[in-house]
């Protein structure tokens, strides 16, 4: 569990530690269930009334996080033997209590609508236009989600004939010619050597045919920049599937199920925007429509900077961060790129005798970095002899993904990307304390986990954060 640095005067752990009716009372006071209830409840008043009481059963949801209780069996099982848990889930006495049958088809349409999501941003913006939310320096990660399945056997795929004609270039002549998966890259087809003059257009067409009949997700980047968060969404996937990461050990580990994707507030420690996707999606992919759903959503929001780590070094993200006005900070992948000639491998200007120029100041009108003259040159013979520039400036327009502002390896770049552990924080508490770390449910069902751990997580930190404005308020 990782420590949290910022002090508090009221935790998250003393409000756990409150009775119910206070708890509650306070975490609850300020959420509007009225867009939920909309979507799931019934849309006439013809036909069987309604039984159920929906907005209890969304609230037994939320205070089943809250309370670590891990299934929904449990939840009903603790619903029928404490009629003080009842009261505290807004359970009437009138009120039937719903089947597991019941919360199912809650979840689908909790799932179909992604209200939940909704009711999120609603808090959001509460927390904002409270003054508890800066949104200075948002942070990016992504976590995993373990479904409650095991993965799939895999199946040996079959071999196709070497070096036959894509399937989009197939004509009606050729019919009867075997041809492999659509799916399939048709470079894993050809033959080992170089290809023939011939056979280089041919092989340029399927390229460019494959490419153009890939799912949006496994195109390049780039594509994805022009296109708006509603055209992107759709094309998310959300089924469960295998991924890998290396953990703080240097460990690869394995893990069947999907991602949450989240922007953080690096101060308040809010997840100010949210997204969920299969486990197999990179995180460079996903951050383009993560980026544009907050600024979408988030519109008069003033960022400065956005910190990441490795995993996002595209220049696509970097492109799309500038597109909010905002600096980028992510830590760069070499990717066995040499630093361009006159520059270190921190991408700093350095001297003639090879020490690193010293990063001085930021030019907002000309977007460019100052670098002055490195201290071994006090007792250097060449800049008496004007062999040596005294100031370099360099624009960082030129290459983003090397020049960022502040310059790479300077104090202050480091003192500000230090921040970007909040976002792990964050996961820590949500896998801790609000069960992230594995869904019971699947496919779209997984999603409601994930959007009740992150609403669960905010609601009890808006209610602390009110907790403390309140208490210095009557203290001063």
């Amino acid at each position: 569990m990782y420590s949290i640095r910022q002090e508090e005067l009221f935790s998250l752990q003393e409000l756990m530690e409150m009775s119910p009716d206070d708890k509650y009372g306070l975490i609850f006071s300020e959420l509007d269930l009225a867009p939920a209830l909309r979507v799931v409840n019934k849309q006439t008043h013809r036909g069987r009334p309604e039984e159920l009481n929906t907005a209890a059963m969304i609230y037994a949801l939320l205070i089943s996080k809250i309370e670590r209780i891990p299934t929904t069996k449990d939840m009903l099982r603790r619903l029928k033997s404490s009629v003080e848990f009842r009261m505290t889930c807004r359970f009437r006495g009138s009120d039937a209590l719903p089947s597991e049958a019941s919360f199912s088809r809650l979840y689908t349409k909790l799932a179909d609508s992604g209200v939940l999501w909704t009711l999120h941003e609603q808090m959001i913006r509460l927390a904002y236009a409270a003054g508890f939310i800066s949104g200075d320096i948002l942070c990016m990660d992504s976590s995993h989600i373990e479904a409650d399945e095991n993965s799939p056997a895999r199946k040996k795929a079959k071999i196709a004939a070497p070096d036959t004609p894509h399937p989009a270039l197939i004509t009606e002549a050729a019919v009867s010619v075997p041809a492999p998966s659509p799916v399939a890259d048709p470079r894993k087809q050809y033959k080992r050597g170089r290809p023939k003059a011939e056979d280089m257009e041919r092989r340029r067409q399927e390229r460019a045919a494959w490419e153009a009949s890939l799912p949006l997700f496994e195109r390049k980047i780039e594509e994805m920049l022009p296109l708006p968060f509603e055209d992107l969404q759709p094309h998310i996937p959300k089924h469960p599937s295998s991924s890998s990461k290396t953990g703080s050990d240097g460990k690869q580990k394995w893990w069947y199920g999907y991602k949450l994707h989240a922007l953080a507030d690096s101060k308040s420690q809010y997840l100010v925007s949210a997204l969920f996707s299969s486990a197999h999606v990179s995180d460079g992919r996903i951050a383009i429509p993560l980026l544009k759903k907050f600024t979408g959503d988030l519109p008069n929001w003033s960022v400065r900077h956005v910190l990441a780590d490795a995993g996002y070094d595209f220049m696509a993200v970097y492109k799309q961060v500038r597109e909010m006005n905002a600096w980028p900070l992510i830590d760069f992948n070499e990717r066995s790129d040499k630093p361009p000639e006159g520059y270190n491998e921190q991408f700093s200007p350095i001297c003639k005798k090879g020490h690193a120029f010293v990063y001085d100041s930021f030019d907002a009108e000309y977007k460019r970095l100052k670098f002055t003259r490195p201290k071994e040159c006090a007792t250097c013979p060449l800049p008496s002899k004007d062999q040596c520039q005294k100031i370099k400036k360099i624009k960082v327009g030129q290459d983003l993904r090397r020049f960022t502002v502040p310059a790479r390896a300077s104090q202050s770049y480091e003192e500000t990307y230090d921040q970007r552990t909040a976002v792990e924080r964050i996961f820590a508490y949500l896998k801790e304390y609000y069960g992230l770390g594995r869904s019971e449910h699947r496919g779209k069902r997984a999603e409601v986990d994930a959007a009740l751990s992150v609403l669960s997580y905010t609601l009890c930190r808006f209610a602390v954060d009110r907790k403390n404005s309140q208490s210095q308020k009557q203290a001063s």
